[in-house]
């Protein structure tokens, strides 16, 4: 093996203060309303794929994760903030995310 970890992760304590560092407006009503620290936690494994790929993966998933996730949020229509619609913004962040690794990494399978 190549001696990179197979596994990274990503802790954000409070995305708000991400949000607003990256200059990026989450929405004021529904779910986010109350102003309530959120947090984001996601742990990528990259023991699935053989060789480097799998690390690589890993690495360029929690590197980039919390960025879609802040786009897919601030993206959320006017009156579309409930937790269905901030679920789908999530899997749409997964979605985005492993495409933009199939782009720029033709190394990497699916």
């Amino acid at each position: 093996p190549s001696g990179k970890p197979f596994a990274r992760h990503v802790l954000v304590k409070c995305l708000r203060k991400v949000a607003q560092n990256s200059k990026v407006e989450l929405p004021a009503t529904g779910l986010f309303a109350n102003q309530a620290p959120m947090g984001l936690f996601a742990l990528f494994d990259g023991q699935s794929s053989a060789g480097d790929p799998g690390p690589a993966a890993a690495e360029f998933c929690a590197r980039n994760f919390h960025k879609k996730v802040l786009e897919n949020l601030a993206s959320l229509p006017p009156g579309c903030v409930s937790e269905t619609f901030v679920k789908a913004a999530l899997v749409k962040s997964f979605q985005e995310l492993d495409e933009e690794l199939l782009d720029t990494r033709p190394d990497i399978k699916d």
